[in-house]
């Protein structure tokens, strides 16, 4: 009879031998959620840049001085429906 230390040891690394033969796949979902988390946050962080950028014309374009505007009154209502 094996001694039962050697017994335990032997059992041992056959069941970490088998670990990865478990004849399942992982799963990988996990993964999959915290790749397209990042890519939506970087999505986030572009459309935030670009709505600043278009803030900031949008209020240049507001304090734009009449003397230099194509028709004068109406640098402030270019948004407006003439």
């Amino acid at each position: 009879m094996p001694h039962p230390l050697r017994a335990l040891a032997i059992v041992i690394v056959f069941l970490g031998a088998s670990h990865g033969l478990s004849g399942q796949a992982p799963d990988t979902r996990l993964d999959d959620a915290v790749k397209e988390i990042a890519l939506l946050r970087r999505m986030m962080a572009d459309q935030d840049r670009r709505l600043a950028t278009l803030e900031s014309t949008v209020r240049t374009q507001q304090r734009c001085d009449p003397s230099r505007c194509p028709a004068p009154g109406r640098c402030g209502t270019f948004l407006e429906n003439p």
